[in-house]
């Protein structure tokens, strides 16, 4: 199984045909003072599966890591398996995990680890800034 795409963002729904659809992709965040909650972002994330990876049971798991190499937030573990239906091809899997009032503790460097049965797949990085005040002229 392949990873195709792992993005933070605003919003992200799967249409009835199976494509999904995102929307304001980001990397960086700001909050004006700490401890901060983020409301909502959601990480969507693609995987392909191959037809040999048809109806075989998979794990997948997120953790948000600080820049200390501690574990903010735990997503999983999510089951899910691959199912290509009436075709004869590889298939491509959508998923969205809402996340929901983050709440982070300090300014600087996140990153969210995404894990497939146990493996490392992919690092999407984040960053938590303080909000920019204008200077007074």
């Amino acid at each position: 199984m392949d990873l195709n795409l792992a993005v933070i963002a605003d919003a992200a729904n799967v249409s009835a045909e199976g494509k999904l659809n995102i929307l304001g992709i980001f990397e960086d965040i700001f909050a004006p003072t700490l401890p901060a909650t983020h409301p909502l972002m959601v990480l969507a994330v693609s995987l392909r599966a191959e037809m040999q990876e048809q109806g075989i049971k998979h794990m997948l798991e997120v953790k948000l890591i600080d820049a200390d190499g501690h574990t903010v937030n735990y997503v999983g573990p999510m089951p899910f398996e691959a199912h290509a239906g009436a075709s004869a091809r590889a298939v491509n899997i959508p998923m969205i995990i809402n996340l929901t009032n983050l709440k982070f503790e300090k300014f600087g460097s996140y990153r969210f680890d995404i894990y497939l049965d146990g493996k490392l797949l992919k690092e999407v990085a984040l960053t938590l800034s303080p909000t920019q005040t204008a200077s007074p002229s």
